[in-house]
């Protein structure tokens, strides 16, 4: 395996494996900041395990024609297009119970006490200041957006 020279950045590791492990990759991690965010309504996406085929999540951003999406289903928010989402206001810092993908930062957070879980359906998005996106990769604080009334809706 050929892995770039490493430096003082942020590197993802991606194995690929099915029965057996296929590959593994060593890339950069860049995150692109957001400036515009969308609200879609996905009814049938699944996503309950990670994949290499995220074709339906990529025509959700597309769908979204924004830096970021937030992805509803069945009326509930689940998650953005690589993160599980962190709603902030006065009482704190909230998780969708219905989240797509249970991803390892969101779990940490919830066992850790520092964010609680949370029903939070369309109509409680604007309950919210702040969404703050989170993955493996991604804290609470580095990559977010306010909440405000031009937010777009995408059926």
């Amino acid at each position: 395996m050929d892995f770039p020279k490493l430096t003082h950045q942020k590197y993802k590791v991606r194995i690929k494996y099915s029965k057996v492990i296929e590959g593994v990759s060593l890339v950069p991690y860049y995150t692109k900041p957001i400036h515009s965010l969308s609200v879609v309504f996905a009814d049938e996406v699944d996503y309950s395990f990670k994949f290499c085929n995220r074709t339906s999540l990529d025509q959700l951003l597309a769908k979204g024609e924004s830096d970021d999406v937030i992805i509803c289903k069945n009326g509930y928010v689940t998650d953005g297009h690589y993160s599980n989402l962190v709603f902030e206001n006065k009482d704190g810092f909230f998780t969708s119970k219905t989240p797509l993908l249970t991803g390892i930062k969101r779990e940490f957070l919830l066992r850790t006490n520092q964010i609680k879980e949370r029903s939070i359906s369309i109509e409680n998005i604007f309950d919210f200041d702040r969404v703050h996106f989170i993955n493996a990769m991604l804290d609470i604080g580095e990559r977010h957006m306010g909440i405000n009334k031009n937010l777009r809706f995408v059926k």
